[in-house]
């Protein structure tokens, strides 16, 4: 009888790396621990192997847990999630062997292959899928409904009764953290419920969510009327009119496609000498345009909806009312750790 299939969530850092991962067709594991671990195959015995190395006192109990779970527990052919945040979607493929790079450029030595297959929209989840993959930890086995759901999207693709599920209680292994990184984990839960609603805001709204964040930096901004305004969603500069420098010519791509190198180039050229370009995609970015960007001249930058969205944290104090009608937020107040 074949033992039934376990679907993982793998996180990197910050969803940093999914792209590396996806491009090098491999999930990865720090924690510190400069070793191979190929010969323990039981977590209990590499767990007291690694609380005996000098490398447990900086990784910490959880570390060790974790370092130990992804090495022995999840088996060659069951399925990995993880997350790309830039683009809100999670790649999902089938997991391979275990392996020890101690060059890896990442810096996270502990290897598993895979063969990526797919990518799924955060905006396809039901609040419950959504919820139980915000756990705090790095790797974790999807609950059996959670796993059903993604078997489903994979299968049939998004359901329009999803969104009436109801939210599931916070995931209980996160009692083994401690206060800091609770907190950490429930800033990071937080962030991708505000993305959650800055997803649905249509394109109109998202210029005037930039713009409201601009202004909210000390700018005073001009929103395009609707029609063609050749790159140019949105003006920003000290004096509102775009004769005080620095003038900001900002382009706001609201959709779920990685924005590409043409439309940087688009942008690029509805630029003047002295301005500079402010591309803000909700979708992302390919790698070429990221390089096009870099090379630009006057300068452009690159924004996507992470990035986006702690800059409306980080200035949301400062933000007016038509800002915070667009994006409620609330403050959250939490113990400092001792």
């Amino acid at each position: 009888m074949t033992a039934a299939r376990t679907t993982w969530m793998i996180r990197s850092p910050k969803g940093s790396l999914a792209d590396d991962w996806e491009e090098q067709s491999i999930v990865a594991m720090g924690f510190h621990f400069p070793e191979d671990l190929s010969k323990f195959t039981e977590w209990q015995a590499l767990v007291d192997h690694l609380k005996a190395l000098p490398a447990a006192r900086e990784s910490g109990e959880k570390g060790v847990w974790q370092t130990a779970r992804f090495v022995t527990e999840p088996r060659e052919g069951d399925r990995v999630l993880t997350y790309d945040p830039g683009r809100r979607e999670y790649l999902y493929g089938v997991l391979g062997c275990y392996r020890f790079d101690p060059d890896a450029e990442s810096g996270l030595m502990h290897l598993r292959d895979m063969a990526w297959k797919g990518r799924i929209a955060r905006d396809n989840l039901s609040p419950t899928a959504k919820n139980s993959l915000g756990s705090l930890l790095t790797i974790f086995a999807l609950k059996a409904e959670v796993a059903d759901e993604i078997d489903q999207l994979i299968a049939h693709g998004p359901s329009p009764t999803l969104g009436t599920q109801a939210i599931s209680n916070v995931d209980p292994t996160i009692s083994e953290e401690d206060v800091d990184d609770e907190f950490d984990g429930l800033s990071e839960r937080g962030r991708e419920l505000i993305k959650d609603r800055v997803a649905r805001l249509d394109a109109s709204e998202m210029e005037h969510l930039v713009a409201g964040v601009l202004r909210a930096m000390g700018y005073k901004t001009r929103v395009s009327p609707k029609g063609s305004d050749l790159g140019r969603d949105v003006i920003a500069s000290p004096d509102g009119l775009g004769f005080e420098t620095p003038r900001i010519v900002v382009e706001v791509k609201h959709r779920k496609g990685a924005s590409s190198a043409p439309q940087i180039r688009g942008l690029l050229g509805a630029l003047n000498p002295g301005d500079r370009g402010l591309f803000v995609s909700t979708g992302g970015f390919t790698k070429d345009s990221r390089y096009e960007a870099d090379r630009a001249n006057p300068t452009i930058t690159l924004l996507d909806l992470d990035e986006l969205i702690q800059l409306l944290i980080d200035n949301y104090e400062n933000t007016d009312s038509t800002t915070k009608t667009l994006v409620p937020l609330k403050p959250l107040y939490w113990p400092a750790g001792s």
